[in-house]
């Protein structure tokens, strides 16, 4: 039997749709009827069908208020993700406690029903926005991951000119200073052709004049390619240290971009999965990141709350009656 309250009338459901007016507390307590168990109504609430109160029509209605057996109550505040909610959906979401704990079947199934229709209506747009968040994601990933290997490439080929470079002025090095070696052998042979025949002209062909001007020819010469050798010795290794930190600045750049690259893509899946949920996160396999693992998201509240906020367009569309607080 169901039963409710409207102002300070009783209505009891005697038969299938049929309510009667409770005449006073002495007839409920005769049928058995505990006023204390009404559902409350808008004051000016009537049922569509009534009926004359019968005592023993109400009897064989069943007495007390209908009940249905539960193994376990429902403790929606109990949940950890209930204190994140605002006031207005904790103070539904306790209403909706309250009433599916309540021996009130009739409206636990319309509360039950509402909720479906609300829920069907909410997915599709729910599984909308999931799809958005999912595809930035993928295009981010995917737009991170080119520019990382255009750049990647930059750099490798920027190593690759620094150490050909090294190379070929190194060679270039190498063939200007055997040709300026050359070039400073000639010169001795010549200026020694031209001691020897000065001097053999003067008629001190085996004199120490001429030894000791050979001599300091010779040494002439030998410091003159010294020097030389010197020199491009130093133009080499000149050329090794701007090669060496070339590679060295290149290398950093490298590194540098590496790690760019692994935060840029931890921050673009950090973001979605706080919207997401980690459950509902695209593939992102090729992509040396991890997800934080176990969280719920902001759409799967957010579509919630979205279904909550239908719900009770629905109960009043099914329901004949006008709750107050539901």
């Amino acid at each position: 039997m169901q039963l409710y309250k409207a102002g300070n009338t009783y209505w009891a459901e005697i038969s299938q749709g049929k309510f009667a007016a409770i005449p006073n507390q002495a007839a409920a307590k005769s049928a058995g009827i505990k006023l204390g168990d009404a559902t409350v109504m808008k004051s000016n609430w009537k049922p569509k069908t009534t009926m004359v109160w019968n005592l023993n029509q109400a009897k064989k209605g069943g007495g007390n208020v209908t009940t249905t057996a539960k193994s376990t109550s429902i403790n929606i505040s109990s949940n950890p993700n209930f204190k994140y909610l605002d006031k207005d959906d904790q103070e539904g979401l306790i209403a909706l406690e309250k009433l599916m704990n309540s021996q009130d079947t009739e409206s636990q199934n319309l509360t039950m029903t509402a909720l479906k229709m609300a829920t069907k209506d909410a997915d599709p747009f729910s599984a909308e926005k999931m799809r958005i968040v999912q595809d930035e994601l993928t295009r981010n990933l995917q737009g991170l991951k080119t520019n990382y290997a255009y750049t990647k490439q930059t750099l490798e080929e920027e190593i690759k000119q620094i150490n050909e470079d090294l190379a070929t002025k190194s060679g270039d090095l190498s063939i200007d200073k055997q040709a300026e070696l050359a070039r400073l052998a000639r010169s001795y042979e010549v200026q020694l052709e031209n001691l020897q025949e000065g001097v053999s002209q003067t008629g001190l062909t085996y004199s120490s004049k001429r030894t000791t001007a050979e001599g300091r020819l010779s040494t002439e010469n030998r410091a003159l390619v010294e020097d030389t050798q010197r020199q491009y010795e130093r133009s080499i290794r000149d050329l090794q240290t701007l090669a060496r930190r070339g590679n060295q600045e290149a290398q950093a750049k490298l590194a540098t971009l590496e790690t760019k690259y692994k935060q840029g893509g931890t921050a673009f899946l950090r973001s979605s999965e706080a919207r997401l949920g980690t459950k509902n996160l695209p593939s992102f396999s090729g992509y040396d990141i991890k997800p934080l693992g176990n969280i719920e998201g902001t759409l799967s509240y957010e579509k919630t709350q979205d279904i909550w906020e239908r719900q009770p367009e629905y109960f009043n569309q099914l329901s004949p009656f006008e709750f107050e607080n539901l």
